[in-house]
């Protein structure tokens, strides 16, 4: 602010003080000290809230000098007339400013510019318009119900294909349902071979052996672990993956309460229970009663029950030689008799 226009504000100001003292029949001071202050305290505090005013109400100007260059584009006229006013305004308050913080740019140049920012938005907006309507004509308005990361992953899609507006339909999608744009899923360095699984069969010497017959040749796998041998044989003769990729680093595993026989070690691969009851040839209501009387590691995943192949193995074994030991002493009572 120049000395002419910090004066006439100053006589402003004290002309309007004097007129509040002589209403409220009180005595001003105008009186400065050295500090160039003024010595009265209420005066101080007066001038103080004429400066606050004076620097709240130049902000306001230039907000609305800004909100007519942003909405008033399309409307050269309408923002020129509208922004000569505030001008005016900012004379007759005196609270125009020639400090170089304030930006001065030429009214022209910022009229041109936001008219062609609002035309070509506005194109852009009909023909999003358009491709909606023709979605909607070829039955493809499903997307407004699609969960949020569906949307994110169709706009990386679309974003890849090239096509500005199905990017910004999608875009205009996250925008309103007021939903972040999920990142790109990290893809993973993989070999997938696909057939049908035509061999599984099991050698306590050799292991595990696993054919998978695909068009135009076979996968041969031997050494296969004898455990997971036996869980593929479910699976014959129906059309399976093999999924070779780069390990992934050992997750802890959840916390169970783990049940089992005093003395039994732990063991680190589990099953369902009907899974292990398939592989061992007896009723899963078996399966549960040894569990309910503690005969096999087992615990609780989620409300499935988890038996350990280890400890069901030998509980088996053990069913296997007490039905063998009962034929035994019904063939032996058979023939005394």
């Amino acid at each position: 602010m120049n000395d002419d226009a910090k004066n006439r504000m100053v006589a402003a100001f004290e002309a309007a003080m004097q007129r509040c003292a002589d209403e409220a029949d009180r005595e001003a001071s105008f009186v400065r000290g050295e500090d160039g202050d003024y010595q009265q305290v209420e005066m101080r505090r007066a001038f103080a809230g004429w400066l606050g005013a004076s620097s709240l109400v130049a902000q306001q100007i230039l907000g609305f000098a800004r909100t007519a260059k942003d909405r008033f584009g399309g409307n050269a006229a309408f923002q020129s007339g509208f922004m000569q006013f505030l001008e005016h305004a900012a004379q007759l308050l005196d609270v125009t400013s020639d400090s170089p913080s304030v930006p001065q740019p030429d009214a022209r140049k910022e009229i041109d510019a936001a008219a062609f920012d609002d035309a070509a938005l506005d194109g852009f907006n009909r023909a999003m318009k358009t491709k909606m309507a023709m979605a909607r004509a070829a039955g493809r308005a499903g997307w407004w119900s699609a969960p949020a990361s569906e949307l994110s992953t169709a706009l990386h899609a679309h974003a890849g294909k090239g096509d500005p507006l199905d990017v910004g339909v999608l875009a205009m999608m996250h925008w309103y349902l007021n939903v972040a744009i999920a990142p790109v899923a990290e893809a993973v360095d993989q070999a997938v071979a696909s057939g049908e699984l035509t061999t599984v069969s099991s050698d306590r010497h050799i292991a595990g052996q696993l054919e998978i017959k695909m068009p135009a040749s076979t996968i041969r796998v031997s050494g296969f672990p004898n455990e997971l041998t036996r869980r593929c044989k479910p699976l014959l003769w129906e059309q399976v993956e093999v999924v070779i990729r780069a390990a992934r680093p050992a997750r802890p595993a959840p916390e169970a309460a783990v049940c089992g026989p005093s003395g039994s070690a732990a063991s680190t691969e589990w099953l369902t229970a009907g899974r292990a009851a398939f592989q061992i040839g007896v009723e899963l209501e078996t399966v549960r009663a040894w569990a309910d009387a503690n005969e096999v590691e087992h615990r609780d995943d989620n409300g499935t029950l988890m038996v350990a192949c280890r400890s069901v193995l030998a509980r088996s074994h053990r069913l296997w030689r007490e039905q063998s030991s009962d034929q035994g002493m019904n063939l032996r009572a058979r023939v005394k008799a």
